[in-house]
C-alpha cells in the first residue's frame, strides 16, 4: 500500500512541473499540448483519415477508443473505403 501512496505523491509532484517547464522545441511534439501537433498528424494521414472517415467516426462513435487496439479505426476506414488497413501496423512500419 505504501508503494501506491508513493506513486500518488510522485504523480502530484510531476504534474505541476509540466506548466513550469520551457516550451518544447518546434521539432518535438508535446503530448500534453494537443493543438501543437494535431494538424501535423491529420496531414500525415490525410490519404487514409479522409473527411468521410472523420464523418463516419462522428456518426458512429466506437464504444471504446484505445491506442493499443486500433481495430475500431480499421473498421471505420474499411466501411468508408473498402480498404483494409491494419492502422497500428502501418504506423509502426
Amino acid at each position: 500500500m505504501e508503494d501506491v501512496a508513493d506513486a500518488q505523491l510522485l504523480h502530484l509532484k510531476v504534474q505541476p512541473l509540466h506548466g513550469e517547464r520551457l516550451p518544447s522545441p518546434p521539432d518535438v511534439w508535446d503530448w500534453q499540448c494537443f493543438n501543437s501537433w494535431k494538424g501535423k498528424i491529420w496531414s500525415i494521414f490525410a490519404d487514409v483519415l479522409t473527411a468521410d472517415v472523420r464523418q463516419a467516426f462522428i456518426n458512429s462513435l466506437p464504444e471504446y477508443l484505445v491506442s493499443d487496439d486500433l481495430s475500431w479505426l480499421d473498421e471505420i476506414i474499411f466501411g468508408v473505403s473498402d480498404r483494409y488497413l491494419a492502422f497500428k501496423v502501418t504506423t509502426l512500419a
